[in-house]
């Protein structure tokens, strides 16, 4: 799966709502208050405990259910990193207030059906699960008794075991959830186009990001990783190799691709990200960048002419890719 550094790494919004979370589900499950926090006909139809409407979308059942959530509410950072912040924000909130609306409008006129629905974020969950399916691409398939496996299979047995958590309200929320995502995924509506004010991203970046921000961190290059993978050279040619591979460019720098970046500098690479000369013939991709691309599931075809966008970049055509250019 293409996601990145590990971690938080340029993904505030989905740390906020991970971290937020996971301690007030495990705190009020520790403290046996958890059924509170879910859509009751019996209690909002009498006007009361009013905050059932906030939580209900942020808090989960049970410490189970919050540990399964939380492993994929982690992974919703791919497509913070992929969107940016402001438009995976309004994703969220979209998802959230579109499944709790059918939630609600589901619990006051068929109470007899579903008198409860269990609380926790299964809008965004199920939102994320569809884009997930359509955006990231199976890499490694394996097949075990006839069953197609994947790096993608266990994310879609969470997801299973979260909507029976309590049926059959969890399977209508999970439903919501995914036709939520599924419209906001729709190229029909605008929704793609929502963002918050500029006023209210510049004001969550000064009050919020410096509390949720990541520290910079250097992973391993791509350089790195390949000269790892190598027979030893002489030691004129290693210098070569470490003066050239570990410079100010090989560093992971906000807003800037590392591993773009790491391939201009890598005396090994043989690929050519120079745009073509007006007049010549475009530089062909080469074989084993096409194989790489087409291994993690897209045609061949579309991988070709990502790649020729991308002037043979491997990395800036595999986001094109995924983000379904």
């Amino acid at each position: 799966m293409f996601c990145g550094p590990s971690g938080f790494y340029n993904a505030p919004v989905s740390k906020a709502i991970f971290f937020l979370v996971l301690i007030l589900s495990i705190t009020l499950g520790i403290l046996k208050s958890s059924s509170n926090a879910a859509l009751d006909f019996s209690v909002l139809s009498q006007g009361r405990q009013l905050w059932r409407i906030l939580t209900a979308s942020t808090i989960f059942g049970n410490v189970g259910d919050a540990i399964v959530g939380g492993v994929l509410l982690y992974q919703c950072r791919v497509f913070e990193r992929l969107w940016g912040s402001n438009k995976f924000a309004a994703f969220a909130l979209f998802v959230t207030l579109f499944t709790f609306m059918v939630q609600f409008v589901l619990l006051f006129s068929v109470p007899a059906w579903f008198p409860r629905f269990p609380s926790g974020p299964f809008g965004l969950i199920f939102a994320f699960l569809w884009n997930f399916h359509h955006d990231i691409p199976t890499v490694h398939p394996i097949q075990c008794a006839g069953i197609s496996f994947s790096d993608k299979t266990l994310t879609y047995l969470l997801c299973l075991r979260l909507a029976l958590s309590s049926t059959p309200s969890s399977l209508v929320s999970a439903a919501a959830g995914t036709i939520a995502g599924a419209l906001y995924r729709s190229n029909r509506l605008p929704l793609k186009r929502l963002r918050f004010s500029s006023r209210m991203s510049a004001f969550a970046s000064r009050v919020f990001l410096p509390l949720l921000s990541s520290p910079t961190i250097r992973p391993r290059s791509v350089s790195e990783a390949r000269y790892a993978q190598v027979p030893q050279q002489d030691p004129d040619e290693q210098l070569m190799y470490e003066q050239h591979g570990q410079g100010y460019s090989d560093q992971l720098i906000p807003g800037r691709n590392w591993m773009a970046a790491d391939h201009l500098h890598d005396p090994y690479s043989q690929r050519n990200f120079q745009q073509p000369v007006a007049g010549q013939a475009p530089v062909q991709p080469l074989e084993q960048d096409i194989e790489s691309l087409t291994a993690m599931g897209f045609d061949r075809q579309r991988v070709i002419q990502a790649l020729r966008q991308c002037h043979n970049d491997v990395v800036a055509a595999a986001e094109r890719l995924l983000s379904g250019h």
